[in-house]
């Protein structure tokens, strides 16, 4: 080998208050209108990824104090990244928030398939730059694989992360066989 390897995996791990990602949970519980959780190209595939997601659209940010106040703390959260990989943030498009979702899987539920985030073939998916999740609750067997660093996260209330979103964090769910995982996902996008 030419180099000596270094270990950073420009991912980024910080913490969203404890008391929040309760009442995230909270929120996603009283909405009516949740769906089965789909893949990036819109299509739900139960044997890919199974789960129940609310998508939270700009009225959420106008009508619930608790989701503006989550998306305050991620911007900090995204803050810190952006001063420790500066090169995510400058020479880049301008990049803002494209959406997000809060996502319930039960037992046995999970995104099982190794996937990344920015796969280039649609519109929305080709544009993400950077992706974050948020644990809303721990999960003792629940967190998430992570293929070319060799690495599971664990799903800790409040624990939020931040990574690329193209082929070189792909990643998939560690699926609990005993407890619900929630979290709280989402991508920031080029404009």
């Amino acid at each position: 080998m030419f180099w000596k390897e270094k270990k950073e995996n420009f991912m980024g791990q910080y913490k969203i208050d404890q008391d929040l990602c309760v009442n995230l949970i909270k929120f996603y519980k009283k909405q009516k209108n949740k769906k089965p959780g789909v893949l990036g190209d819109g299509i739900v595939n139960e044997s890919t990824k199974k789960s129940i997601d609310y998508t939270v659209d700009a009225d959420d940010f106008i009508k619930h104090k608790i989701i503006k106040e989550y998306f305050e703390e991620l911007s900090f959260c995204l803050n810190k990244y952006k001063k420790k990989y500066f090169y995510s943030d400058e020479g880049q498009k301008s990049y803002t928030l494209e959406g997000a979702n809060i996502q319930k899987y039960k037992p046995g539920e999970g995104f099982y398939n190794w996937h990344y985030e920015n796969n280039g073939t649609m519109n929305t998916s080709g544009r993400r730059h950077l992706v974050f999740m948020t644990y809303l609750n721990n999960v003792r067997d629940g967190g998430t694989n992570f293929f070319y660093q060799n690495l599971t996260t664990k799903a800790k209330t409040g624990s939020t992360l931040i990574w690329p979103a193209a082929w070189t964090h792909t990643h998939r769910g560690q699926i609990s066989k005993k407890q619900d995982k929630y979290i709280i996902t989402g991508w920031w996008w080029y404009v």
